[in-house]
């Protein structure tokens, strides 16, 4: 997996000069963990990381990466004391964070294929904050 991440990343930054500023990436769930892995490996710049219902402990003080975070309320596999320790990890680090928790959500709030989780309001809010924060970072 992380192979395959490395060179994906690798080939959006070749074409363009987003290998220069830095591009943006968004990761749900399982891929949440792994877009803030590359983040942290420095293999491409990364200037901005959205990630929907997950945390990863890291260090992501070298980063220039800016950080906006999508949580459920209420989560089976995203603990809200990791989401805590990664908010002040990002925060002593000095690292703009954004973290927002949608009230009455679950884990896959944002997926419309999981009718017993899919929440369409929190759902459009998510995605409205998510492409401003891509607007303005990358």
């Amino acid at each position: 997996m992380a192979k395959e991440i490395t060179q994906a990343a690798e080939l959006v930054c070749s074409p363009c000069d987003a290998g220069k500023q830095g591009i943006g990436v968004i990761g749900f769930s399982l891929g949440g963990y792994w877009a803030l892995w590359l983040v942290e490996q420095k293999i491409v710049p990364v200037a901005a990381a959205v990630v929907f219902y997950a945390t990863r402990n890291g260090d992501y003080a070298a980063s220039q990466s800016a950080f906006q975070f999508h949580l459920a309320e209420t989560d089976d596999y995203v603990a809200a004391s990791g989401a805590k320790k990664l908010q002040k990890s990002l925060k002593a680090a000095g690292k703009e964070a954004e973290f927002y928790t949608y009230p009455g959500t679950t884990h896959w709030f944002f997926e419309n294929d999981r009718a017993g989780a899919y929440d369409p309001q929190a759902a459009k809010l998510a995605w409205n904050r998510t492409v401003e924060f891509l607007k303005k970072h990358t």
